[in-house]
C-alpha cells in the first residue's frame, strides 16, 4: 500500500468517525427537544390524576389493607400534628394527607 492509499484510508476513517459524531450530536439534540415538549404534558397528566384521586376520595381510610391501616393512621396523625404545629393546613384525601402552608385550597 502506498502512502497516498494509506492517507486516503485514514481520511475516510476520520470522515466516517466525524459523521458518526455528528449523527450522535443530532440525536442528543432531538431527544432534548422531545423531552422538553413532553415534560409539560406529563406534569399535566400527573395533576389530572391527583385531582381525580381527590375528587374520588370520601375522606375515609381504606377498610382492606392487610393490617397496615393502624400504622398508616398513626403515622398520618403524627404527620398532621407536626404540620399543624408548624402552621400548615391539611388538604385531605385518603389514605395520605397532602399538606400546604396557609389555608386550604
Amino acid at each position: 500500500m502506498t502512502q497516498a492509499e494509506a492517507a486516503k484510508k485514514i481520511a475516510e476513517a476520520e470522515g466516517d468517525a466525524q459523521s458518526a459524531i455528528n449523527r450522535a450530536k443530532g440525536e442528543v439534540e432531538s431527544n432534548r427537544i422531545r423531552l422538553a415538549s413532553l415534560t409539560p404534558l406529563l406534569e399535566l397528566r400527573k395533576l389530572e390524576n391527583q385531582r381525580a384521586l381527590i375528587e374520588k376520595c370520601n375522606g375515609q381510610l381504606p377498610t382492606e389493607d392487610g393490617g397496615k391501616r393502624q400504622r398508616i393512621a398513626a403515622a398520618t396523625a403524627e404527620a398532621l400534628e407536626q404540620a399543624e404545629n408548624q402552621g400548615a393546613t391539611a388538604l385531605g384525601c385518603c389514605p395520605l394527607f397532602r399538606l400546604r402552608e396557609g389555608t386550604a385550597a
